[in-house]
C-alpha cells in the first residue's frame, strides 16, 4: 500500500483483462556525457504548439516503427478489444519511450477517446515545457521519482529548454535496506508525496518541494564514476521492487 497525498492506493491494484498494457525497459548503464551533446537535440515534435522532443530519442522511436511490427501489432490489439484502455509502463529511458508511443497510439483517430495511462519510473527530461504541456494533455501519466535519483534531475532543469511533464509522485524516504531488495510488493504504507506544480501559460512549473528541489544531489560525471553501482538510485527499490532484478 502506497500514500499518495492524503489517498491510499493499493500497488496491486488488479486490472481488467481487457486492458492493454505494455513495458518498456530501461538502460543498465548510465553516462551524463551523452546528454551533455544535447544543446541542440531539442526539434519540432509533429504535436502541440511549439512543442519540441529529444531528437535522438524521437529517431530511436521512428525507427523502431519502419523496422519492426511493434506498432502494427499493438493496432491490431486494440483494433481486437475496441474498450480497451492503454496501460504502458517504462524505468529511465524505457519510460520515455512509452510516453513517445502512447503519445504516437493517440495521434490515431480510431482511439483519440481511449485512456491512455503512463506509470514512468525515475524518468529523465526529453522534452521542452510546452511539449510536457501537450503530454499532459493527451495522456494520464503518473511520473514516480525517488530521492537520490540522478536520471531525473537530467538534463538540468531549463537547460537548453528541457522540462518535465506532471503529474510527479515522489517516494521521498530512501528505501535501501536489505530487506527491501526483493522482488515482492510488500504491505507496508510508503509515503509518496503528489508533487503537482503551478500552472502557467502553456506549461505547468515543477515542484520545487518534490525530487527537483534536493539540493545535495551532485550530478556531475566524476561523482558517477566513483561508484560501480551508479544507477543503484534510479533503479529502485521503487515499492520494495528494485528494477533489473525480477
Amino acid at each position: 500500500m502506497a500514500i499518495f497525498a492524503n489517498k491510499a492506493y493499493c500497488l496491486d491494484k488488479k486490472y481488467h483483462f481487457t486492458d492493454a498494457i505494455q513495458a518498456f525497459r530501461g538502460q543498465s548503464k548510465f553516462d551524463k556525457r551523452n546528454w551533455d551533446k544535447r544543446k541542440n537535440q531539442l526539434k519540432r515534435y509533429s504535436g502541440g504548439q511549439r512543442s519540441k522532443v529529444d531528437a535522438l530519442f524521437y529517431q530511436d522511436l521512428n525507427k523502431a516503427k519502419e523496422q519492426t511490427n511493434f506498432f502494427e501489432y499493438f493496432f491490431q490489439v486494440l483494433n481486437e478489444h475496441p474498450f480497451a484502455d492503454v496501460i504502458m509502463t517504462g524505468h529511465n529511458v524505457g519510460a520515455v519511450y512509452a510516453i513517445l508511443t502512447a503519445l504516437e497510439l493517440k495521434k490515431n483517430l480510431a482511439y483519440k477517446n481511449r485512456k491512455f495511462i503512463v506509470y514512468s519510473f525515475g524518468q529523465p527530461r526529453f522534452g521542452n515545457r510546452n511539449f510536457s504541456f501537450y503530454i499532459n494533455k493527451q495522456i494520464i501519466l503518473y511520473r514516480i521519482t525517488r530521492v537520490k535519483d540522478i536520471v531525473t534531475q537530467i538534463p538540468v532543469l531549463d537547460e537548453y529548454g528541457y522540462w518535465h511533464p506532471q503529474t510527479e509522485f515522489w517516494i521521498e524516504k530512501d528505501e535501501t535496506s536489505e530487506e527491501n531488495n526483493n522482488c515482492e510488493c510488500n504491505n507496508d504504507f510508503l509515503l509518496v508525496w503528489e508533487c503537482k506544480g503551478k500552472k502557467r501559460i502553456g506549461y505547468i512549473d515543477e515542484n520545487e518541494e518534490c525530487s527537483i528541489g534536493q539540493n545535495n544531489i551532485d550530478i556531475s560525471q566524476d561523482n558517477i564514476d566513483k561508484t560501480d553501482n551508479e544507477l543503484f538510485s534510479n533503479r529502485g527499490p521503487y515499492f520494495g521492487v528494485v528494477m533489473g532484478e525480477c
